[in-house]
């Protein structure tokens, strides 16, 4: 098969099949959600631990848009950076869209397993702010977020994409970056009454390591070989302790 400009991930059909099996394994559980279902008595929180709790109460709309709205926009910026970056190769392009489609498909899964086994009720439900909340599957959804973990593994995806390809950038700001963002959309989604804090801090990481590790599963040897060359010929912690003494 030839390679396209730039190419960095090695893919087969195969690893679209995974995206689309993980996409449906996103959507399937929904079809049974009422048979899911635990039975819960209602319940004002009470058994919440204290640093969760802050959560109870919150229902600010403004804050919900800033996390739909954040990670909309977080989750189409790995793919417009990649278009960019690539020039338009539709060869290249796909081969990266497929690497960060299978990666967000499978954090959908693991999320909705997780989801689907642990049904935490929402800080919403709990207060009671939103009454349809209360005996459905939607109401009992909050660990961990999925706005925010699915944020996460995009923008971890699209960074080591950029790293892959470009070793020579500078390493941390779009890490910094992404970390900011995702922050804000965490901060939204709890003060929306939608996630509790803990939620968000599980999320976070649990998404930004499937972004890393799925991307990575692909690099072409080559590719991966040079960048970690790279890193090590910069001495970079030898450079910051002779700046510290």
């Amino acid at each position: 098969m030839r390679i396209g400009r730039d190419s960095v991930y090695r893919i087969t059909p195969r690893s679209a099949a995974v995206a689309i099996g993980g996409l449906g394994l996103v959507l399937l559980p929904a079809a049974f959600a009422r048979q899911l279902l635990r039975h819960k008595k209602p319940s004002r929180g009470a058994g919440v631990n204290l640093f969760d709790r802050m959560a109870i109460g919150k229902h600010s709309q403004p804050a919900e848009r800033l996390g739909n709205l954040g990670t909309t926009v977080g989750i189409a910026t790995p793919l417009v950076v990649d278009w960019v970056d690539t020039r338009g190769e539709p060869k290249t392009f796909l081969e990266d869209a497929v690497v960060i489609g299978q990666a967000l498909a499978l954090n959908g899964a693991l999320n909705q397993a997780v989801k689907y086994l642990v049904q935490r009720p929402l800080p919403e439900t709990y207060f009671g702010v939103v009454r349809n909340r209360i005996g459905k599957m939607r109401g009992y959804r909050a660990f961990y977020s999925g706005h925010v973990s699915t944020l996460a593994t995009a923008l971890a995806a699209g960074c080591i994409t950029v790293r892959m390809r470009h070793g020579r950038l500078p390493w941390l700001w779009p890490w910094v970056l992404s970390a900011a963002i995702t922050g804000l959309v965490g901060l939204g989604r709890i003060y929306s009454g939608k996630h509790f804090p803990s939620d968000v801090l599980v999320a976070a990481p649990v998404g930004a390591a499937v972004g890393a590790a799925v991307p990575l599963l692909h690099v072409r040897t080559g590719r991966l070989t040079r960048v970690w060359a790279r890193l090590r010929g910069q001495n970079r912690w030898r450079a910051a302790a002779r700046r510290l003494l």
